[in-house]
């Protein structure tokens, strides 16, 4: 279970995560039990092979001059490792120049490569479903009063968003570039916490008090 949260103020940007992980194996194909066949299952099934209490996923990049921070929930590894060593690689190997907007794109391409290389498929739309979400924040030109947080889910398979189908393997959930103010937040992993907490809607869990 992660909750990840990322909150922009008149003062600034402040961020938090969970550090326990569960690491899933996904099977997707069988064998018959008789002939030794093997066949591919109609829905994956997701074991968990092992836990770690020190994950990290809240962590810093930067990208050309500019300082940000990425949150990350869903998938806790992907090709034997771990999304922050993921993160990490995409940020030494990146030759932008740190803009906002190019280093979330840079960012959903290197996941849905790495997703790619981890289902050993380049058509992300009919492979097993598979989920990456990130929260980054920053600020736009490294100027505190223009702080910048967007929240992204990166995918294979095809997932149900407002009632509508999508398979095209990318999500911006929210962001605070539009709109009629800079200040909010967002929030990644188990967020029906998180939303009932601030909203008070969710009449299957029990009123916060304080």
């Amino acid at each position: 279970m992660t909750i990840a949260i990322a909150i922009s103020v008149p003062d600034g940007i402040a961020l938090a995560a969970d550090t326990q992980t569960t690491w899933n194996k996904t099977i997707t194909k069988a064998k018959q039990k008789d002939t030794g066949e093997e066949f591919e299952l109609e829905s994956p099934i997701v074991v968990p092979v092992g836990w770690s209490r020190m994950a990290k996923k809240l962590f810093p990049l930067k990208f050309g001059e500019n300082q940000f921070a990425v949150c990350s929930a869903g998938a806790a590894s992907l090709n034997s490792k771990s999304m922050y060593a993921i993160y990490k690689s995409l940020e030494a190997t990146y030759e932008g120049e740190g803009d906002c907007p190019g280093v979330v794109e840079y960012l959903v391409k290197g996941v849905q490569e790495q997703i790619k290389l981890h289902l050993g498929q380049d058509d992300l739309s009919t492979a097993p479903r598979l989920t990456n979400d990130f929260v980054i924040a920053g600020y736009e030109g490294r100027d505190v009063s223009k702080p910048f947080i967007e929240s992204h889910l990166v995918f294979s398979g095809e997932i149900t968003i407002d009632g509508k189908k999508n398979s095209s393997g990318h999500h911006r959930r929210w962001t605070n570039a539009e709109g009629t103010g800079r200040y909010g937040g967002s929030w990644i992993g188990r967020s029906e916490f998180v939303s009932h907490i601030v909203k008070h809607e969710n009449p299957a869990l029990p009123q916060i008090q304080g």
